[in-house]
């Protein structure tokens, strides 16, 4: 069994209050607290739904096996010095760190890989549950690194937020995301095996 946790999740505005009122057509700012609050609550959305993080979020990835580790659920991965992953193994009763010699690790694609090494001796781990785990950095360095649908999607999903503060409105299909921003995040989805 594989399962993720957030270690620090990422505090990042993706869009600010001021772009979203004028996207809303709002010149008050009775509402800015909320439209903040819909904004946090949208990236979110985005988030789960493409599988990508929009600021820089620490996770680990746990596994029973390396090969658990093999497709990392979100992307982008980063790969800057600061920020490489470290793979871990639990044997002899403690955490210990795979040699990154051992393995090979493909940023670029995404869902991001981890690969044994061609001549890789993979070291064996004490009969426990979760006995190999990745620590790794997913999301987009800056806010202008973020793709602009991504960030119209984020809009829209505020928009229909704000406008539909309701779970149920009588007289209208209720879609938990948008069409309109569906279709914009199509294209960066990512889908995990």
């Amino acid at each position: 069994m594989k399962y993720l946790e957030v270690v620090t999740p990422h505090e990042v505005t993706v869009v600010s209050t001021a772009d979203l009122k004028t996207h809303l057509r709002i010149t008050f700012s009775d509402d800015d607290t909320y439209i903040a609050a819909c904004e946090a609550a949208a990236v979110r959305m985005v988030e789960e739904y493409t599988n990508l993080y929009l600021g820089t979020t620490n996770l680990v990835q746990y596994g029973n096996s390396f090969s658990d580790l093999k497709i990392l659920y979100k992307s982008p991965v980063s790969n800057t010095v600061s920020h490489l992953p470290t793979v871990s193994y639990y044997s002899g009763a403690a955490w210990n760190t795979l040699a990154t010699t051992e393995y090979e690790f493909v940023p670029l694609i995404k869902p991001a890989r981890l690969y044994p090494s061609d001549d890789s001796s993979l070291p064996s781990t004490d009969d426990v549950f979760q006995a190999w785990k990745i620590s790794y950095y997913a999301g987009y360095a800056t806010t202008t690194d973020i793709p602009q649908p991504l960030i119209q999607a984020v809009k829209i999903i505020v928009a229909d937020m704000y406008e539909n503060r309701q779970s149920v409105i009588v007289g209208k299909i209720v879609s938990t995301i948008p069409k309109t921003a569906e279709y914009l995040m199509n294209p960066y989805k990512i889908q995990t095996l």
